[in-house]
């Protein structure tokens, strides 16, 4: 019997290792094995677009100024002036920190007049304006975009303004618009004769010219592939005393050359979004035609817009990227898809365990599918807000989920 000890003491200590090899192997298993990753099914929009080059044409002409000197602009970028109109004043003999003491002047009446109570806004909406869109301007700051600052600051200082009103207890600014009325009158006579400068015709007022005007106009937009290049050899002036131009109709386009398969998926009459390099924002813009020229394998796709004040930063030649397609749905990971009985399908987590859910694929692009409801009826559809479950293997329907 006692010769029989020691090997039940090894017994015993084998099966004890063995408990503690499986035990440890368990916790390694779960430490090791991919964790359940769930996503919220939600509808997003995705684009697919392809960038093209080529030219603005618009109806324009510079605004002359017949004196030299610092220039008082009236009117706004891209408003509407009538015919024989004052757009401009211009101080040949003013000192310039006298002027620019006007420009400022200037602004801050533009502002207070700007500046009324709206009663539907109240002061957390307000002051939740102000945070945004001071956060936009130093993301802006950051990443250099001045011109987009310069638009906005101004924007800006208006929403301060009527929140000090808010805080004041007032409901308009004319006290203070009074004051600033009488300061810009005696800045006035610190700054010497000034000149007027008087339109010819009414059209749409800009304080910035690219030297094309009156070059690239619509008269040219029947251009073929062949008579294209036309556009190359024209070069652009810069005229003494310029202060601006006109835009003298509402009507402007963009020409651009392709190859005749890259044409293939545009259709004239219809709406695309494009998304030109100067600008975040897309234009909605009808393509009128298309000219193709089968012999050179090219084509001239030639958009219409009649949006002016959205213009006039474009440069004349430039690249956009067209929006040839789109669809909005809900969005999921393409490893996330799976084939079963024909059917794609995912599996979302719920309650614990997992469940299939139809999904009919509609868009890819990025790693990344679109889907809406089902089309076949076999399974349940996926929801919005319904939770996607990613790195597990071996699901299947029912299958509880730890």
């Amino acid at each position: 019997m006692l010769k029989n000890k020691p090997a039940i003491r090894l017994t015993i200590i084998i099966a004890v290792a063995l408990i503690a090899i499986v035990y440890i192997s368990f916790h390694i298993y779960n430490t090791l094995k991919p964790t359940v990753t769930l996503t919220a099914a939600r509808y997003e929009t995705m684009n697919k677009s392809e960038s093209v080059s080529g030219y603005i044409l618009k109806d324009d002409k510079f605004i002359i100024s017949p004196y030299s000197g610092y220039v008082e602009y009236l009117f706004e970028d891209g408003e509407r002036v009538s015919a024989k109109s004052i757009v401009a004043n211009v101080y040949p003999n003013a000192p310039k920190q006298q002027f620019d003491l006007l420009v400022r002047i200037n602004k801050i009446i533009k502002i207070l007049e700007k500046c009324k109570i709206n009663s539907t806004v109240s002061l957390n909406e307000l002051s939740e304006q102000i945070e945004l869109l001071q956060k936009s301007i130093n993301d802006k700051s950051f990443n250099g975009q001045a011109t987009w600052i310069l638009d906005n600051q101004e924007e800006l200082e208006r929403l301060k303004s009527i929140k000090k009103m808010i805080l004041d207890g007032k409901t308009d600014m004319s006290s203070e618009l009074s004051v600033y009325r009488v300061l810009r009158e005696q800045q006035l006579m610190y700054l010497g004769n000034s000149f007027p400068i008087i339109t010819e015709e009414s059209g749409y007022f800009f304080s910035s010219y690219d030297g094309y005007e009156g070059l690239l106009t619509t008269d040219k937009i029947e251009s073929s592939p062949s008579s294209y290049f036309d556009f190359d050899s024209i070069v652009k002036v810069s005229p003494n005393n310029a202060i601006g131009s006109m835009v003298t109709s509402i009507s402007w386009y963009y020409e651009c050359l392709v190859e005749i398969n890259q044409s293939e998926k545009y259709v004239p009459n219809t709406y695309y979004n494009v998304f030109f390099n100067e600008r975040d924002d897309s234009l909605k813009m009808l393509l009128q035609k298309k000219t193709v020229d089968r012999q050179k394998g090219q084509a001239v796709l030639t958009f219409y817009s009649s949006v002016v004040n959205s213009d006039s930063k474009l440069d004349r030649k430039t690249t956009a990227h067209v929006v040839t397609e789109s669809a909005t749905g809900l969005k999921v990971k393409i490893d996330d898809v799976y084939m079963i009985d024909g059917v794609s399908c995912v599996y979302i987590f719920n309650e614990g365990v997992a469940n299939l859910r139809e999904v009919n694929i509609i868009f890819e692009m990025s790693g990344y599918y679109l889907v809406d409801k089902n089309t076949t009826g076999k399974y349940k559809y996926l929801n919005l807000n319904d939770l996607v479950i990613s790195n597990q293997s071996d699901l299947y329907d029912g299958k509880v989920i730890g």
